[in-house]
């Protein structure tokens, strides 16, 4: 250890390390701009505007009775107020900051000799899916409370501010729920370990939850999202509902195999509490591409643990410890190095598929300029762009309504717009019907490129492997043609048809 003296300037490199990658997040996080920023910036600036919150959809014209619940009223608001400043760049930063102190808590779960090259890869396997998104928020605060429950001096001390977390949580991100539920069992592994019940601890829990129901829609925010948590339609239609094996990530590989050895290798010594965690989020990992982070923060946490009890372990053996700190650097070089190289690559890719802009941002241009009065029927991925750049338009279907239905909704108005826009795009349902329930005269719709053709058929038969149907946009067409619309605009990804 004192040999390789790489740990005298421990904060040194880790702030070096979080500097480097809070640079990299930002640049990501202004290039990709996640498709919900929109109506995110758009619900922040009616509250702004208006004082109040909508109890009602805003934005769509197929379910504007809609009652509309937003879990994450209060982040909308904070983005509506500093977007103004800073734009994308001043809250891509802040969101960076967010990702990168949800890891930096849990080096009071790890050992030092291990935290550096575990937080490298922990951030770069949480590249593919950060953005200005809230559900990080969510990271945040689900780091926290894991640390309270692995570490027994900070439970100590927080314990009892808890409801007060519980209660800006659930004003800022639906994710709350999942905090509740893991927060209620690691408080009863707790007393099973201790062999005891305890009445403050079981208070305290009640509080927690008693605190989520301060919010502006009561009870009923719980019940919206455990509609969409059980909603099994997301699982097979969103791409970040999606299984994790369905997508590569060379640093989240690494921590599920390595994480899951050291688990069995020393799964007689780790805490009770640690390992049903481990287990639980190791599944709820596997399950949907969006449970990532979640992992992440447990896997971090038991290969630190492992390396422990294996470093200790390697002490029976004559320079066995020197001989495995060297090979560690070794390979998390190599292992940091390659992480970089695929985190670079993907970006590049990234670019190279999006050409110059993933959404329709000179299509939006010219409608603008060539208003129409009828409605306007676009894609499920550019809803939220358009709710941002063209709001004097309502739009079909956005990212807030995949679990939305209404029973008995008004004459002119869809049950399930989600499912209605699936089906459409799928030639269940004609083109003429919808444009006449909903007085469409203007379908803004994306081109497929050639370049991409190979990618999309191994994309189809992936999915076709998993009965995950996929569009047919070719009849689609077909349909709006057949109907004497005309192209009236038409770039590199983009077609209007009027």
């Amino acid at each position: 250890m004192k040999s390789l003296g790489l740990f005298k300037n421990f904060r040194f490199i880790l702030f070096l390390s979080s500097f480097l990658i809070f640079l990299w997040l930002i640049i990501i996080g202004v290039v990709s701009i996640d498709p919900d920023f929109g109506w995110h910036l758009k619900f922040g600036e009616i509250i702004q505007s208006t004082q109040s919150i909508p109890k009602l959809d805003p934005f769509s014209y197929t379910m504007p009775s809609y009652n509309f619940i937003n879990h994450e009223w209060l982040t909308d608001l904070l983005i509506a107020l500093f977007y103004p400043i800073g734009k994308e760049l001043l809250l891509s930063a802040a969101f960076a900051l967010i990702t990168i102190f949800a890891l930096v808590i849990q080096a009071k779960n790890v050992s030092k000799k291990w935290f550096i090259v575990l937080f490298i890869l922990g951030l770069f396997a949480m590249n593919p899916i950060f953005g200005i998104r809230p559900q990080l928020i969510s990271f945040l605060f689900f780091s926290v409370i894991l640390t309270v429950l692995l570490n027994d001096a900070i439970y100590k001390k927080i314990f009892y501010f808890l409801p007060l977390l519980f209660l800006l949580w659930a004003n800022l991100h639906g994710g709350f729920v999942m905090g509740i539920v893991f927060f209620g069992i690691g408080v009863i592994l707790k007393m099973i370990k201790e062999k005891g019940f305890y009445v403050k601890d079981a208070i305290v829990f009640i509080f927690c939850i008693v605190f989520t129901l301060i919010n502006p829609y009561g009870i009923n925010l719980w019940k919206e999202i455990i509609i969409s948590a059980t909603d099994t339609n997301l699982r097979w239609s969103i791409a970040e509902w999606f299984p994790t094996f369905l997508f590569f990530n060379f640093p989240l590989i690494i921590l599920w195999v390595i994480s899951f050895v050291l688990f069995i290798k020393y799964f007689k010594k780790l805490d009770l509490i640690l390992k049903i965690l481990y287990l639980m989020l190791f599944l709820w990992g596997l399950s949907s591409n969006r449970n990532i982070p979640f992992f992440i923060l447990i896997s971090i946490i038991i290969i630190s643990k492992g390396f422990d009890f294996l470093y200790a372990d390697l002490g029976k053996y004559k320079f066995g410890r020197q001989r495995f700190l060297k090979l560690y650097f070794a390979i998390g070089t190599v292992f940091i190095f390659l992480t970089v190289l695929s985190a670079i690559f993907s970006f590049i890719n990234l670019r190279l598929y999006q050409k110059v802009d993933p959404y329709p941002t000179n299509a939006v241009a010219f409608l603008k300029e060539n208003s129409s009065s009828g409605q306007l029927f676009s894609t499920y991925n550019w809803g939220g762009f358009l709710i941002w750049k063209l709001p004097e338009k309502k739009v079909f279907v956005d990212g807030r309504m995949p679990s939305w239905k209404m029973k008995s909704p008004p004459k002119g108005q869809s049950e399930n717009a989600f499912l209605e826009w699936n089906k459409i795009q799928d030639s269940k349902i004609s083109v003429k019907t919808v444009i006449k329930k909903y007085k469409i005269d203007t379908f803004l719709l994306p081109l497929t490129r050639e370049k991409n053709e190979k990618l999309a058929k191994i994309n189809n038969f992936a999915l076709s492997l998993l009965r995950i149907k996929q569009s047919g946009p070719k009849e689609f067409i077909r349909q709006i043609e057949d109907l004497g619309m005309k192209e009236v605009y038409k770039d590199s990804t983009v077609v209007i048809y009027r």
